[in-house]
């Protein structure tokens, strides 16, 4: 009787120590069992959660630069705005329309650090031309006389021709070059320069012998 009890109490003991709650053990897939969780969460040294969101990992985003808006103005044609990142250059920079009789630029030439906000108009300044006077019959007439064979007229203002003379001759005007079209003085809205040829009329009053050449 006292080694069945003996037996009893031993295989109680067995059982204790193979059930208690600190054993565990490994399954079939190498997984630990037992009544200790495992959890993903794991913390830092300091005691933060290192399961944070790890966007943040490198440091704060850049800061974006700064746009800028160039409007370009020219009257009678639409507003045309381009927009520059601070400190970059415009390299589309469009074309002014054309005047006739004017050069035409922007105020502004250098577009190579845009700092700011920009407003750009249209700057004209008109153009020069040149009348070349010809003496036209008399042009070989030793008394044929012109104080200038050459003169600069600007575009959109007032010119005088010149007046030629010459002994036994009236002068009666200019023709333009190659035309029957008589030119006289005026305001320039020619957009070329041009060649008038002198016309001459016989002076009756003249003792001038206008036989021969002449």
């Amino acid at each position: 009787m006292k080694k069945l009890l003996l037996l009893i109490m031993t295989l109680s003991m067995m059982c204790l120590v193979a059930c208690g709650p600190g054993n565990t053990s490994e399954n079939s897939n190498g997984t630990s069992t037992g009544d200790s969780p495992i959890t993903s969460d794991t913390a830092s040294p300091d005691g933060s959660d290192s399961s944070d969101d790890s966007s943040d990992v490198g440091g704060s985003d850049p800061v974006e630069k700064q746009s800028y808006t160039i409007t370009f103005k020219q009257e009678g044609v639409e507003d045309i705005v381009k927009t520059v990142e601070e400190g970059a250059a415009l390299t589309d920079i469009p074309v002014p329309n054309e005047v006739v009789g004017y050069n035409v630029v922007w105020s502004v030439t250098d577009f190579s650090s845009i700092t700011g906000n920009m407003t750009v108009h249209v700057v004209t300044t008109a153009k020069k031309y040149q009348i070349t006077y010809t003496l036209g019959t008399r042009e070989n007439d030793d008394m044929a006389q012109l104080a200038n064979k050459e003169q600069q007229v600007e575009y959109d203002a007032a010119y005088v021709l010149e007046t030629p003379t010459c002994e036994g001759y009236i002068f009666t005007g200019w023709l333009l070059e190659n035309t029957t079209t008589i030119f006289e003085d005026g305001v320039w809205n020619i957009d070329s320069s041009v060649t008038l040829v002198a016309q001459w009329t016989v002076d009756p009053s003249s003792n001038r012998d206008h036989t021969g050449r002449y």
